[in-house]
This record gives structure tokens, C-alpha cells and sequence, in this order.
């Protein structure tokens, strides 16, 4: 491993901060929230939600530190996201969150990945599918208990699926939709949703048809809710990778985001009252002043939002973004900030001294949500992991 890469914007990922996060997260499984009915805590795994590059972190280092840390089971968006895991040596159970074309079922067979079945139709195309290849596929099914997304909605339906001979139902979950929020309306939505689940579950049990698995929270649903009687899994996503589910959210226990983004001013110049800077020329310097160039733009994730209203840090004090953000490139106003020069490093996201930028302030300034913000964040970006303050390890996926 080398810890070199192109210094032109990167990525600094804390290693220690996702064992951190992990750890606040098993402290949630020991309390009781709204939804705990107490009837006996059973052991819960932790899912670990790895999709999108793990929210733009890095899968594979991420899930490599995970397995190092005990966790078993992860949950992609798709297949290739799936088989990509395997095909680096991720062992553990893979769960397939959305939908996979029923032309897939052989890859989900070959690299032992779990399948969602969300409705009839689609659970007998799975099931003639994997007969075809000459053997099942294992899936979890989803139910539908209002966000209305994907999901069965009839329990007819459910009960139907075990008896198609190309598919091994092993788990049964659905998702929460406001789990982060505390209003009344809220709570006895969130309430409603999981007796639903539980419902079902009882149901199908007694008809002859066992759960293995029944999972239903989210990162929301777990702060907020803590251990859910009955369910033997817990999905965290962003929470893992030190984020707030919604960035008002009071926690019950304290997250270390992991990512900073980081680049470095490549020019600076003294401008006169009156100029322009960027396309559009949408700013005008109102008197002379003194502007940086920093060698990272829309393409490596910053949002194009941000132009004349976004802040980074420069030699620990705060600098706006002044016209508009380029596909590669942004300026900065650095007026009054002492000996700023080609070579500073400039924090977009992240701490500076005693100034912090933080991702959720980035996304409510570009009037969006941290999720996007982090999954954002591009593939030229290298990724360079830090432990104990020292660098481990660089992804760089151009290279």
C-alpha cells in the first residue's frame, strides 16, 4: 500500500470513527424505545448497509473493516453491487434491497446472494427462473406496510410464495418512512407499520410457514425506536458512517462522521473592484480583492448549488465560494486570510482548526439532504483511509 495519490481532491475516511459508530450502535440495541414490547430481547444482528459505494465511502475497505469487526450480514441496492463484494473475498450473508431482473437469478445462485420478492408477478418469474438454473434462490420478502414503494400488500400473496418451488424464503422485512420524526402522527404511523409486520409474521407462522428473519428499522427506526421485540436484524446505513438520519434529529447517542473532503488551492489572484469571476459572471468583486482557485468541482461531488452561497476553510478561517462552481474547478474569497498560496489544503467538508464545516450544513445550504451529498462524491475522488490519525490505506480508482 502506498500513500500517495493525486493531491488534487481527496477524500480522508476516519477508520476509527466506524468502529466508534459501531459501537454507539450496539448501545442502541440495549435499550427500550416506543415500539419495544419486552416480551424477551432476543440476539440482533446488525445489517450493515453497504450500497452506493457505501454511501460513497469506499465498499470494500468499508466492508473489510466491518467483517474485521464482527459484523456478518450486508445489504446492497443491486446484484453487480453484490457479486462485486464476493469477487473481493466479503463473506457473510448479501441481501439485495430492490428489485433484480429475473435474467440475474444464476448470479445470485453462483455468488450465494439473497434476493427481495416484493410482489406475486415477480415472485413466480424469480422461481421459474432459478428452476431453469436447477436449484432455488434464497430470498427475504418484503412487505409493503406503507411507504408504498415496493412490497406485498396482500397476505394471500405472502403465503403464496412459500410453496414456488424456485425460491427458499428465509426472512421478511418492510421499511420504515418516519421513524426519524417524534410528532404524534408520526409515532403512530411508525407503531402501525411495525404491527403490521409483526401481524404477518404471526400469521404466516400460523399457517405452517416460519420466518427465519424479520427486520424492519432503519437507521431512524433504530435511534429512535431502539430494540423491536421480534426482530433479529437492524439495517444501519447512514448512522454507520456518523450521520443523523435528519440533521434535527436528537440522538440517544453521539455519531463521528468518518468523511472529510479535501482539495488545494491551485492559483491566487488579486482582483480589482469591478471584476467578474466564473461563467455567467454572476459575481462581481465589490472592491479589490484576493481569490483562490480550488482544483475541485461539480464532477468530484460538489454540488453546482453552492456557487455564491457555499463556504470552505482555508488556513483554519472560513472563505465564500464566489461565482459559479465549474465542473472542475471553484473560486474562493480569500481576502483578509494571511499568505493563502498555491499548495494550501481547503476543507469543504469537514474540520480546519477551530472552524468546522459539517455535511449536513453543506446540505442544507445546497438545499438538499447529507445522503446525496456523501454518494455524490465521484470515482476520480481517491479515497484515503485514516487510522490513528495516520493514513492505512488509498483507493484510487483512477489508477
Amino acid at each position: 500500500m502506498t500513500a500517495e495519490f493525486l493531491k488534487r481532491c481527496w477524500v480522508e475516511i476516519n477508520l476509527d470513527h466506524l468502529k466508534y459508530n459501531l459501537e454507539q450502535i450496539q448501545t442502541c440495541l440495549d435499550y427500550g424505545g416506543y415500539l419495544s414490547y419486552c416480551s424477551g430481547q432476543q440476539p440482533v444482528q446488525v445489517m450493515a448497509v453497504v450500497k452506493a459505494d457505501a454511501y460513497g465511502h469506499g465498499d470494500l475497505k468499508i466492508v473489510q473493516e466491518l467483517s474485521a469487526l464482527g459484523v456478518r450480514l450486508f445489504a446492497v441496492s443491486n446484484i453487480l453491487e453484490g457479486v462485486r463484494l464476493r469477487k473481493h473475498g466479503v463473506t457473510g450473508d448479501i441481501l439485495v434491497l430492490g428489485y433484480t431482473p429475473e435474467e440475474q437469478v444464476s448470479l445470485a445462485r453462483e455468488y450465494d446472494i439473497v434476493l427481495t420478492v416484493f410482489e406475486r408477478e415477480y415472485a413466480h418469474a424469480l422461481s421459474e427462473a432459478a428452476l431453469r438454473g436447477g436449484s432455488p434462490v434464497r430470498v427475504h420478502l418484503k412487505l409493503d406496510t406503507g411507504m408504498n414503494r415496493i412490497g406485498f400488500t396482500s397476505l394471500t400473496e405472502l403465503m403464496e410464495c412459500f410453496s414456488l418451488p424456485g425460491i427458499q424464503v428465509e426472512g421478511m422485512f418492510t421499511h420504515f418512512a418516519v421513524a426519524d420524526a417524534d410528532d404524534e402522527e408520526s409515532l403512530r404511523f411508525t407503531i402501525a407499520q411495525y404491527e403490521q409486520l409483526r401481524d404477518a409474521k404471526e400469521a404466516l407462522e400460523a399457517a405452517g410457514y416460519p420466518i427465519k428473519h424479520l427486520h424492519c428499522q432503519n437507521s431512524a427506526g433504530l435511534l429512535c425506536h431502539g430494540y423491536i421485540d421480534g426482530c433479529d436484524i437492524v439495517r444501519a446505513g447512514i448512522i454507520l458512517y456518523g450521520l443523523k438520519p435528519d440533521r434535527n434529529l436528537k440522538l440517544p447517542v453521539e455519531l463521528k462522521p468518518l468523511m472529510e473532503l479535501k482539495s488545494v488551492v491551485s492559483m491566487v489572484k488579486e482582483l480589482p473592484a469591478g471584476a467578474t469571476v466564473s461563467y455567467g459572471r454572476t459575481y462581481t468583486c465589490p472592491s479589490p480583492r484576493t481569490i483562490a482557485t480550488v482544483s475541485l468541482g461539480y464532477a468530484d461531488g460538489y454540488p453546482r448549488l453552492m456557487s455564491g452561497r457555499g463556504e470552505v476553510l482555508i488556513r483554519g478561517r472560513r472563505c465564500p465560494v464566489v461565482g459559479r462552481v465549474c465542473m472542475d474547478q471553484l473560486m474562493a474569497d480569500v481576502t483578509g486570510v494571511e499568505g493563502v498560496c498555491a499548495g494550501d489544503v481547503v476543507t469543504l467538508y469537514g474540520r480546519d482548526g477551530d472552524e468546522t464545516i459539517s455535511i449536513d450544513d453543506a446540505a442544507t445550504l445546497a438545499g438538499t439532504i447529507n445522503y446525496e451529498l456523501v454518494c455524490d462524491i465521484g470515482p476520480r475522488v481517491p479515497r484515503v483511509y485514516l487510522r490513528d490519525g495516520k493514513v492505512v490505506d488509498v483507493v484510487d480508482r483512477i489508477q
